[in-house]
C-alpha cells in the first residue's frame, strides 16, 4: 500500500521514493492488523491510538529521507505548470507557450524555473514528453507513427532521434526490452 505513494515533482522523480525504507521498518503482520482494527473501531481511544502510530510512522520516514518542506512548497508552487504540461505535452510546447498560458514572461519562467528546480523548463517538458511517449510505446498498440502525429512531432524519424537523444536506444528497442523484463519476471 505504500507504495502507491506517489507525487512526481520531476518525472521519473517521486517525492516518496525513499518509501522502499517501509520495507526495513519494523512490522509484523500482527502490528498490521493491529493498526487495521484501530483505524476500523468505532471507539474515540482507537482513532487517537491510530493517529499517534501514523505520525510515528511518518516521522521514521521523514528521519529517512532528504526532502525538505521548501522542496514540496516549490513543487505545489509549480503544480499548475506541471499539470498544464502533463495535459499539453508535444514537442512543439515550449517556454514562450507556456508562459503566454500562465501570462508571464517567458525569460522570468524559465530562469525562476531553473533557480528553483534545478533542471531546465525544456529539459522537464522534454523529459514528461519521453515519458508519455514510453507509455504509448508499452501501453498502446499506436504505430510510431501514430505515436509521433500524437505529439506533434513532423514524423516518426524525428521522433525516433527524439527519443534515442534521452535514451540511447531507439523506441523499437524499447519495446523489446521492456518485453523481455517483463518476460523476465513473470518467469521469476
Amino acid at each position: 500500500m505504500l507504495s502507491l505513494l506517489q507525487l512526481e515533482y520531476l518525472p521519473g522523480h517521486d517525492l516518496f521514493s525513499f518509501n522502499k525504507t517501509c520495507t526495513r521498518l519494523p512490522m509484523d503482520l500482527t502490528n498490521a492488523e493491529g493498526w487495521l482494527n484501530m483505524a476500523e473501531s468505532s471507539e474515540i481511544r482507537d482513532h487517537m491510538m491510530f493517529k499517534c502510530r501514523l505520525l510515528e510512522l511518518l516521522s521514521l520516514f521523514a528521519q529517512e529521507t532528504e526532502i525538505s518542506y521548501s522542496q514540496i512548497e516549490t513543487y505545489i508552487k509549480y503544480n499548475p505548470l506541471f499539470e498544464y504540461i502533463d495535459r499539453h505535452c508535444a514537442i512543439t510546447l515550449n517556454n514562450e507557450s507556456l508562459a503566454e498560458a500562465f501570462h508571464t514572461n517567458s525569460n522570468t519562467l524559465r530562469l525562476n524555473f531553473k533557480k528553483e528546480m534545478g533542471i531546465t523548463l525544456k529539459k522537464y517538458v522534454d523529459l514528461k514528453l519521453l515519458e508519455k511517449i514510453q507509455e504509448k510505446l508499452i501501453y498502446s498498440n499506436m504505430t510510431l507513427r501514430e505515436i509521433a502525429c500524437l505529439f506533434s512531432f513532423s514524423d516518426e524519424f524525428y521522433l525516433s532521434r527524439f527519443f534515442k537523444k534521452y535514451t540511447g536506444i531507439s523506441p523499437k528497442q524499447y519495446k523489446i526490452n521492456h518485453f523481455i523484463n517483463d518476460i523476465h519476471e513473470i518467469t521469476f
